[in-house]
């Protein structure tokens, strides 16, 4: 049987434990706020149907409350979909411990490449399609004579 009150939930995997701690059980029929880190508004699940809506699906990350009342941010993937007159939304979440993993690795990459192309003898710099400078390092505004690599961005070079 499927609840008439927006952000009820219905239907549970058999294994949410894995994530929330609770048994299936737990949460049929309950509220999605069980799990939600902050308690939504009507108002806010309405606009969410309709933005779910007009895009089919949406991905995106959340907070979630375990429980045993900690906080861990997880991954959604919700759809929306029409059975017997029916609206219904369908969610799958998980934790994004990969997802900080990576985050991780891109920032460690990045602050390398940062250190790499600040700290270099040699001028390097960016530009757009039109050639007009987006990028310059210390060495690039050293070598035009400028204190601040800022001083060059918008300029020019040909």
């Amino acid at each position: 049987m499927m609840p008439k009150t927006p952000g009820l939930s219905s239907i549970a995997t058999k294994r949410p434990g894995q994530i929330s701690g609770f048994g299936r059980d737990e949460l049929i029929g309950q509220s999605i706020d069980i799990l939600n880190a902050t308690p939504g508004t009507l108002p806010e699940r309405t606009a969410y149907r309709s933005q779910l809506r007009e895009a089919g699906n949406l991905h995106y990350e959340v907070a979630h409350r375990h429980k045993d009342g900690s906080v861990f941010p997880v991954e959604v993937s919700t759809a929306i979909f029409t059975v017997s007159g029916r609206e219904l939304v369908l969610g799958n979440r998980s934790r994004h411990q990969r997802t900080q993993t990576y985050r991780a690795i891109l920032r460690t990459s990045e602050e390398k490449y940062r250190d790499l192309v600040n700290e270099a003898n040699d001028g390097v710099f960016a530009g757009d399609d039109h050639g007009v400078l987006t990028f310059a390092n210390q060495a690039l505004a050293r070598i035009h004579g400028v204190e601040h690599p800022e001083e060059l961005l918008g300029r020019t070079f040909h």
